[in-house]
C-alpha cells in the first residue's frame, strides 16, 4: 500500500501580526535590567490615549508627551510560534523622562504581543535580555 503525503503549500511561512499600544492606564511593575538602586516613586503609572503618552505619581505629572511610531525595520520580533509571530511596534515618545538616576533623553515606547504590557526605555540597542528594552534600564508596565 502507499500512501502519499501533501505538504501544505504554506507550511513554513510563518504569519506576520504586529503588536500596537493600546489605550488605558498601566501600573508600574519592575525595572529590567541594572536599576543600581533606583527609588521609584509611589504609584508610578502610564496612561496612553490616543497618541498622548502621561506618566504620573502619586505626586503628579512627570512627562507628557506624543508618540510617533518608528520606522518598521527597526521593531522587534516576539512570541515566536511554528506558524506566526509578532512584530512589536516601537514609538518614540517626544519629551525627556526622568525617574531618580534614570535619565531618558530619547525614550522609546515598546508594546508587548498582547498590548497589555508596555516597556519604556532610552532608544538605542535593544536588549537580548529583556524584549523591548533597550539599553541597560527600561521600566515595565502592565495594564490595569
Amino acid at each position: 500500500m502507499r500512501f502519499l503525503f501533501f505538504l501544505p503549500l504554506g507550511l513554513g511561512c510563518a504569519e506576520m501580526t504586529a503588536s500596537d499600544l493600546i489605550e488605558g492606564e498601566f501600573e508600574f511593575r519592575s525595572i529590567h535590567g541594572e536599576d543600581n538602586g533606583v527609588n521609584v516613586p509611589a504609584g508610578l503609572s502610564l496612561t496612553i490615549s490616543g497618541t498622548t503618552v502621561t506618566i504620573s505619581t502619586d505626586d503628579g505629572e512627570l512627562a507628557s508627551g506624543e508618540v510617533s511610531e518608528q520606522p518598521e525595520e527597526e521593531w522587534l520580533q516576539d512570541c515566536i510560534t511554528n506558524a506566526s509571530s509578532t512584530l512589536l511596534k516601537t514609538y518614540h515618545l517626544n519629551t525627556t523622562l526622568s525617574i531618580d538616576i534614570i535619565d531618558y533623553a530619547t525614550p522609546v515606547i515598546v508594546p508587548s504581543c498582547s498590548g497589555e504590557e508596555v516597556n519604556i526605555s532610552e532608544a538605542g540597542v535593544f536588549s537580548e535580555d529583556h524584549i523591548g528594552c533597550a539599553e541597560e534600564t527600561c521600566l515595565y508596565f502592565v495594564l490595569k
